[in-house]
């Protein structure tokens, strides 16, 4: 019975902060990597492309924003050609990007859990065409440039 209430409040309990803002989780200082992974799984419905696509797409010239999401001292150490750093932790200090809300964003991390982060809250901010990179940067097979 103790196990059947305990699982019933614990439920409640996910429920209520699934249900609070993607921004109030990623501004909350010393963020565990628990609420990370409850944010960037929260109910997401989001695009996905593979590395491999992402370097024909870019060798093609096509047109999208590549948004690396990694600190800066990881951007500066190699990153994809004409990527935009925006590190997660200061995401929450951006009111609006740069660019349009309609503007296609590919977004990539290192493993791909805080690109998914940044998705959950660029939506909420109203920003439609958001793509997220599997695998992350880690599993760019090409040299970063």
């Amino acid at each position: 019975m103790m196990t059947i209430i305990f699982r019933l409040m614990a439920n409640i309990l996910f429920k209520k902060r699934a249900q609070q803002s993607a921004v109030q989780y990623s501004t909350s200082p010393g963020m565990s990597m628990i609420k990370l992974m409850r944010l960037a799984w929260k109910g997401q419905k989001h695009k996905h492309i593979k590395p491999k696509q992402i370097k024909q797409r870019i060798d093609q010239g096509n047109s999208f924003v590549f948004l690396d999401v990694r600190t800066k001292k990881s951007f500066d150490q190699g990153h994809v050609r004409n990527a935009v750093n925006l590190p997660f932790e200061e995401l929450h200090k951006v009111k609006d990007l740069a660019f349009s809300k309609d503007t296609e964003i590919v977004i990539a991390c290192y493993f791909g859990i805080k690109s998914r982060a940044t998705i959950a809250i660029l939506a909420e901010r109203g920003y439609k065409n958001l793509t997220n990179m599997d695998g992350g940067l880690g599993a760019w097979d090409y040299e970063k440039e």
